[in-house]
């Protein structure tokens, strides 16, 4: 019976130990994520925006989006004749897309945002990144337990996301593009000092499921009209400058009438 005794808090405190490492592994992969909240994406930074937005600002609008479009893409893909577009719609997983959505940029929080402009090749990114996901892979089974699988699922989801091969890969890849463009153009409509062509240019054509054509199109509508708009009041602008450069004013008129006609007088 004693033996039995010993064994059983002997487990108990093991049990409590467990408890408490899987509370700081937790906590430790909160602390990381506030990475996420706090570092600013690159490209925004190299192009002069200011408060550009956080990586976790991204993740969580794209996140949001995929809820959205998982929905659009199910419906408008059985109106599309492309066997291609609609073979992407017929097996999508809503909630894969989500939580897709919300790690694709995680392995960021400890290696950072990367644009073309940091001079690191994409195999080089690619590694950086895998190695990070393996370490969160390894806070995550140390908060919930190796056994519960949840540390794979995510590693997974960053893979397949990186693959870009299966239908949810495939359209929160566009998603990834279309919050990118739509963040451009909200920012070039909040600050006058911001060109963001780059970021338009280099999705052009890039997007491959209907929802992120159809959402990419509107998006470059509404740009052209508030870039024709801004361009028609700068020209209205300038034209009334000229104008008022070009006329005496009402004062020195006044006083030249009046002198002319003491002349003549």
């Amino acid at each position: 019976i004693q033996l039995r005794l010993i064994l059983f808090v002997s487990m108990d405190e093991v049990n409590k130990r467990k408890r408490v490492d899987n509370v700081s592994s937790a906590l430790d992969l909160v602390d990381l994520l506030y990475k996420l909240k706090t570092t600013k994406r690159t490209g925004w930074v190299l192009k002069g925006v200011k408060e550009p937005e956080s990586i976790a600002d991204h993740m969580y609008r794209m996140s949001i989006m995929a809820m959205l479009a998982c929905e659009t893409e199910r419906r408008e893909g059985k109106d599309e004749a492309s066997d291609s577009d609609s073979s992407v719609q017929k097996s999508l997983d809503a909630n894969r897309c989500i939580k897709m959505a919300l790690v694709h940029d995680l392995g960021e929080s400890i290696v950072g945002d990367f644009t073309p402009h940091c001079k690191v090749s994409k195999d080089e990114k690619y590694r950086l990144e895998r190695d990070a996901m393996a370490k969160i892979r390894c806070m995550i089974e140390g908060a919930v337990g190796e056994g519960e699988g949840l540390g794979s699922e995510v590693e997974e989801l960053w893979l397949e996301y990186e693959e870009g091969k299966s239908p949810e890969a495939l359209l929160v890849k566009d998603l990834d593009k279309i919050e990118m463009i739509a963040q451009a153009y909200e920012y070039e409509n909040d600050q006058d000092h911001v060109d963001l062509e780059d970021f338009f240019q280099s999705t052009s054509g890039k997007f491959v499921t209907i929802t992120g054509k159809k959402w990419a199109e509107e998006i470059v509508r509404r740009r052209i009209a508030v870039l024709k708009k801004r361009a028609q009041l700068k020209k209205e602008a300038l034209n009334g400058q000229e104008q008022e450069e070009g006329q005496i004013p009402q004062d020195e008129m006044a006083s030249s009438a009046k002198r002319l006609r003491s002349e003549k007088e």
